[in-house]
């Protein structure tokens, strides 16, 4: 507690010095997050777990607590320089722990684990301070360049969103102007020969993107590449080269509208396999007065074991994206079944997770704002497997949600969420080859419950 008091008084020290020196303007804003969740049939790493209960015997329930406090700070400095950060000091922080972080010996750490992190000194005893961007934002002759670690890991739509922080350099060049927007940036992805001139850049990961976007009053396109060299490959003798291609779409009419996005992972996966891999999303939705309607349709391709390439567009970016959590089980991000997928692959009796397998899922949702301060929400969702393994049926199940918002004060929201898994036949079939052996498979009850306070 005293390194956080320490780090917050360090950081207004420094907005104040630095306000007072050069007339700066100085602005915070942020939120509180309290979450609580309970799963009623939960995997041992974390996650959701289908495999049957023994007679007699008592599903394997979790329940916990955790919390997110994150800060916003902005510097303007002067009429073409501002300099931005976001600054954590909860992230995900479990009740019951003071760590920010879970196990590192988890490839993709379970919310539900909890302890110091291995190799990670700066949490092994409790400092939960995390400034997770620091940024500088250059209105030049040239168009805003933006310098640091910047906001990183969102574009388009939600869809394969998982917002995080990133090394970059990026430019949005002021001799292109409305309807049309570019922007380019290069990211630094890993440091691997730093201050190391034998090897030169041989175990350096880097990104080159490219970013185009159309707007009109009612319409909205869009088209990015991301370039990757990794030489991070084999103790940095061996580079590999993959792209991600990214469209989005646009388009509202009176009271309704369709976005859409489509991804394409191609390239290097490794010395001997390459990417192929698709993705995609649908989502039309209608308003009338208080009702809105949704209909969506989301794609992730699996797969081919015919195939020599990796067609498994969730092996690379595994999951929908955090940010894309539509369904509170299918996609939720503590589910581990299509979103934040801890558990991708077949790796036993508690493989949930869909991520060699793909998507296609078809959802319908629907939100009733009551009053100014009650919004309530529904939704039913079918999922199946895009390339199941031979002889599995590809059905995932059907998921219910309840949900209802109530703001208690104008920057104080509390939700409840309800929702609803009936496994489908896929969850069988894989119990019977990895699991148990019994063509059965477990529901899923999800309730969660948060308290946002926005400033």
């Amino acid at each position: 507690m005293k390194k956080i008091l320490s780090a917050v008084a360090a950081l207004g020290l420094v907005a104040g010095v630095a306000s007072v020196a050069s007339a700066a303007d100085f602005s915070v804003t942020g939120k509180y997050i309290v979450e609580g969740y309970y799963i009623s049939n939960a995997g041992d790493s974390g996650g959701t777990d289908t495999t049957p209960v023994a007679a007699n015997a008592e599903a394997n329930s979790d329940a916990f607590w955790m919390h997110t406090f994150q800060m916003l700070p902005t510097m303007k400095v002067n009429d073409n320089v501002t300099v931005k950060s976001d600054v954590r000091l909860f992230k995900e922080t479990m009740w019951g722990t003071s760590n920010t972080a879970f196990a590192a010996t988890v490839a993709n750490p379970p919310v539900t684990t909890q302890g110091t992190v291995a190799g990670d000194a700066s949490h092994a005893n409790g400092d939960n301070l995390d400034i997770n961007k620091l940024y500088m934002e250059y209105n030049s002759p040239i168009g805003m360049i933006t310098v640091g670690r910047t906001p990183a890991g969102a574009w388009g739509t939600a869809f394969l969103d998982s917002a995080t922080a990133a090394n970059r350099i990026m430019w949005r060049p002021s001799m292109v102007s409305a309807p049309w927007d570019l922007l380019l940036y290069t990211e630094k992805v890993t440091e691997g020969t730093a201050r190391t001139v034998a090897t030169g850049d041989k175990g350096d990961s880097n990104t080159y993107s490219a970013n185009v976007w159309y707007k009109a009053d009612n319409a909205k396109a869009g088209f990015a590449i991301d370039h990757n060299v990794n030489g991070n490959q084999d103790g940095g003798t061996k580079t590999l080269t993959s792209d991600m291609y990214k469209f989005e779409g646009m388009y509202k009419m009176n009271n309704y509208s369709i976005v859409g996005e489509l991804a394409h992972v191609t390239g290097d996966e490794t010395a001997t396999t390459d990417w192929d891999a698709w993705g995609a999303l649908v989502h039309a939705a209608a308003q009338f007065d208080n009702l809105g309607l949704h209909a969506a349709y989301v794609y992730a391709s699996g797969d081919d074991a015919a195939s020599t390439d990796n067609e498994a567009l969730m092996a690379k970016t595994k999951s929908l994206g955090k940010d894309f959590q539509p369904l509170y089980i299918f996609t939720g991000d503590t589910m581990g079944i299509l979103n934040h997928d801890e558990k991708s692959g077949l790796s036993g009796s508690q493989a949930v997770g869909a991520a060699d397998f793909g998507v296609k899922c078809y959802a319908l949702m629907a939100d009733y704002k009551v009053s100014d301060r009650l919004t309530l929400h529904g939704a039913v969702a079918v999922g199946y497997a895009d390339e199941a393994p031979a002889g599995w049926d590809d059905d995932y199940g059907v998921e219910y949600n309840v949900g209802a918002a109530y703001k208690l004060l104008d920057n104080l929201t509390y939700e409840a969420h309800f929702g609803y898994m009936a496994a489908g036949g896929f969850f069988e079939d894989m119990n019977v080859n990895m699991g148990t052996g019994t063509k059965d498979a477990e529901n899923i009850t999800l309730l969660s419950h948060s308290l946002t306070m926005n400033f």
